[in-house]
């Protein structure tokens, strides 16, 4: 509990620290800045608003490794040899040695060396204001240019570098909806921080034999959906659940079963071309109906997966 106030403390002071480079150059009028700043804090914060988890410390911390090596860069191309030097000895010495240290699996001991690594793991967290700083610092590099043939590589610099930092969060690293298939037979869609097969988490999983047209959907039962689904027995309903939006295949039966790993688990199979399936590939949400309550399941980054995996489990077009 220690550590998540100080993370949210280190959070707000970046967030108090962005908007206020913004507001001043607001002040001065110095409007690609202020652009800059404000906009390289918001993709900064990305990772915290769209990934959950243990997850979000991978993109994190690219985002800060990937401002610090645009500081370094724009500052010796603009010859500013005062703030690059500030910028090697404050930040670039203690990520390389925490790096190096982390790459060869060692601890070293030592009053100074801990305390350099220790420096390093704060400065992994400071990804909003970094990319704040160097978008601030790119922008406002671009509005200086008036007419000049560099003003078009600045920009594409700084296009690429914004790119970097959106992306950084998108791949691996970040609990996503992915899709494999298996010796040609079958496909599963699930929720994984990797493009590894094996390392799968979240709820719920899809799986199907390929151009079968049918869909076997598993998922984790959630407090919510467990009291479903025990109304359900109590009143000696039958086993079937109804799924949104309405159509030809929108009453599907149920199973359950337990697992020591995960606990309760449902399970029910749905048309790969249906409405339901249509749905869920344009919103990452499924919604079906046990008993008189409705439920649902949602996960909405990497949606462009859910559209491959459907095209593999669809029957083929006669």
């Amino acid at each position: 509990m220690g550590f998540e106030i100080i993370l949210v403390f280190i959070w707000i002071l970046q967030l108090i620290a962005g908007v206020a480079l913004g507001v001043f150059d607001i002040m001065r009028h110095q409007w690609m800045r202020a652009v800059g700043a404000l906009l390289g804090l918001g993709v900064g914060f990305l990772p915290n608003l769209l990934v959950q988890g243990p997850a979000v410390w991978k993109p994190a911390q690219l985002i800060a490794l990937v401002s610090v090596a645009a500081l370094v860069a724009i500052f010796t191309v603009r010859m500013h040899w005062k703030p690059l030097t500030a910028v090697l000895l404050i930040f670039v010495l203690p990520l390389a040695y925490y790096l190096i240290v982390i790459s060869s699996n060692r601890r070293s001991e030592g009053g100074v060396v801990t305390f350099v690594a220790v420096v390093a793991e704060i400065e992994l967290l400071l990804g909003p204001i970094l990319c704040s700083i160097a978008t601030r610092e790119l922008l406002g590099w671009l509005g200086n240019f008036s007419r000049s043939v560099r003003r078009s590589s600045v920009y594409i610099l700084g296009s690429l570098f914004f790119l970097t930092c959106v992306s950084a969060y998108a791949q691996e690293g970040v609990y996503r909806w992915r899709t494999f298939e298996y010796e040609g037979k079958e496909a599963i869609l699930v929720i994984a921080d990797t493009d590894e097969a094996g390392d799968t988490t979240g709820s719920p999983r899809l799986r199907c034999q390929l151009g079968s047209g049918k869909i076997e959907v598993k998922g984790v039962a959630s407090d919510v959906q467990r009291q479903a689904i025990a109304d359900l027995i109590r009143s000696g309903g039958y086993p079937r659940i109804e799924l949104s939006p309405a159509g030809a295949d929108n009453i599907a039966f149920f199973d359950l079963s337990y697992s020591d790993m995960s606990g309760w688990e449902y399970g029910f199979d749905l048309s790969a071309a249906g409405p339901p399936f249509e749905q869920f590939k344009r919103t990452g949400r499924l919604d079906f109906k046990v008993g008189e309550t409705w439920l649902h399941e949602e996960f909405k980054v990497g949606l462009d997966a859910i559209a491959k995996f459907q095209a593999s489990c669809k029957r083929p077009s006669k």
